[in-house]
């Protein structure tokens, strides 16, 4: 448990949080809010992480310290990540498997292959995607 805790501070170090923790929420910008959120979605140690447009509001470097941990947690521990997103290069650039909703209906998805066999050819998520939902 302690082991944990001392993932947790660190990743709070490394996105600059650790002046906030004995802030109130409402004192908080948007960006340190996300940071928040997220950290609190680690607590312990869950084996499914579930995060609803978690990079909106970071700031670049706070982004790329977050996507480089969420990678490495779940390469070293296992477990998985849901992520909801509306960053398409998030989506070409991390994702083991992808799939786009639309009004609540599955419309299309990209298994692993496809998006190793999209980013090998150079390909372009976002064309992928547009040509998999048609004319909105």
């Amino acid at each position: 448990m302690r082991r944990l805790l001392g993932d947790l501070l660190a990743l709070a170090e490394e996105l600059r949080f650790t002046p906030y923790l004995e802030s109130f929420v409402d004192t908080l910008s948007l960006g340190t809010r996300q940071k928040l959120a997220v950290l609190l979605a680690l607590v312990g140690d869950p084996p499914l992480i579930v995060l609803d447009e978690a990079f909106n509001g970071l700031d670049p470097a706070s982004a790329l310290v977050l996507k480089r941990h969420l990678r490495a947690r779940i390469q070293r521990r296992g477990g998985a990540l849901l992520l909801a997103t509306h960053s398409l290069d998030i989506v070409e650039h991390y994702a083991d498997r992808a799939a786009v909703l639309i009004d609540g209906k599955l419309k299309h998805e990209w298994p692993k292959q496809e998006l190793q066999r999209l980013r090998a050819n150079g390909g372009n998520f976002e064309a992928a995607l547009a040509g998999a939902i048609g004319d909105p």
